[in-house]
């Protein structure tokens, strides 16, 4: 037997792969069909099991992940899309409205079927793959997106990779939507920010075009009743922290600045957990422009980002 097993289950229609540590018993699980969803992470902590990413295990769980985009990666962008529209080569193209706070687009193209390239039993990798076509009227472009989870006992390293197999320059914002639970409520957790800069918002969440600076989490600091649905701006530094001190747990989400160069933090009005989402745009990029992404026909680019605890 290999380090790592593998294993499927059914959810509501939807593969499950569960993939798992057999010496520290970590556990990382995925939905392909479902934007790569990431269904559970468990790390081992102290001899004991942390449920960071929490278990999707039916379809009451599946519903829920999937209206708050829990453990996606975001693909065509990240974030909301003013009005759901957009403009690229003299063309104009509008995505369907989903936003409940706005007129807009939030998180572009949802459901992509992610179908499963490779596994690798012996270093704990999961590959898996979706090639977007140029049917879909919004974003009418031939696109191959490729994304990488390895698990091992302290983290899970993953890796976007998307490469434009279309004849013209196309447009693109990449991220990830995980929701973190910890041993505690999340007023009481210390969360340190790479960054002393953040995006500013319309009152429907579409960036002014200005930034403010705020350094209150440039350092650990406790979250308290403080309220977050904000983009901030990657410093010098690439890590995010939280600690935990319910089990005097530290966490980190360690993300590639050069094609990360955002960090989106959202607490939902439950408190319950925090998203934690690394991305390459600020909202509305293919309006603005602010860290949008743009792949010349054959060229590729890759984003990476690391989640551990210790």
């Amino acid at each position: 037997m290999g380090k790592f097993s593998l294993k499927y289950a059914e959810i509501d229609g939807f593969t499950q792969i569960i993939l798992k540590d057999e010496h520290s018993m970590s556990v990382l699980s995925c939905i392909p069909g479902i934007d790569a969803m990431i269904s559970e992470l468990s790390l081992t902590h102290r001899n004991d099991q942390v449920n960071l990413i929490k278990s999707v295990k039916n379809e009451p769980d599946l519903s829920k992940a999937r209206r708050e985009y829990a453990g996606v990666i975001l693909f065509p962008f990240p974030n909301r899309l003013c009005d759901g529209r957009y403009s690229h080569n003299g063309k104009d193209y509008s995505f369907p409205v989903n936003d409940t706070s706005g007129n807009h687009n939030l998180h572009g193209k949802n459901n992509n079927q992610y179908k499963l390239a490779n596994v690798d039993l012996e270093a704990g990798i999961i590959h898996l793959e979706y090639d977007h076509v140029s049917d879909f009227a919004p974003y009418p472009f031939v696109v191959r997106v490729s994304v990488k989870y390895q698990l091992s006992e302290k983290g899970l390293n993953v890796q976007i990779a998307v490469k434009n197999h279309d004849s013209i320059k196309i447009p693109l914002g990449l991220g990830a939507h995980p929701y973190f639970n910890f041993n505690c409520a999340v007023d009481d957790l210390l969360l340190e920010i790479p960054s002393r800069q953040f995006v500013q918002l319309t009152t429907d969440l579409i960036p002014t075009g200005e930034f403010g600076n705020d350094d209150t989490f440039s350092k650990m600091r406790k979250i308290g009743d403080t309220e977050f649905d904000t983009c901030f701006v990657l410093d010098e530094r690439d890590v995010c922290s939280i600690y935990c001190p319910a089990n005097d747990l530290h966490f980190h989400l360690r993300q590639d600045r050069k094609e990360l160069a955002y960090l989106q933090i959202y607490i939902p009005a439950e408190r319950d957990r925090i998203a934690i989402e690394p991305v390459s745009c600020i909202p509305d990029a293919f309006n603005n422009g602010i860290g949008l992404v743009e792949l010349e026909a054959g060229e590729s680019c890759t984003a990476n980002f690391v989640i551990s605890i210790d």
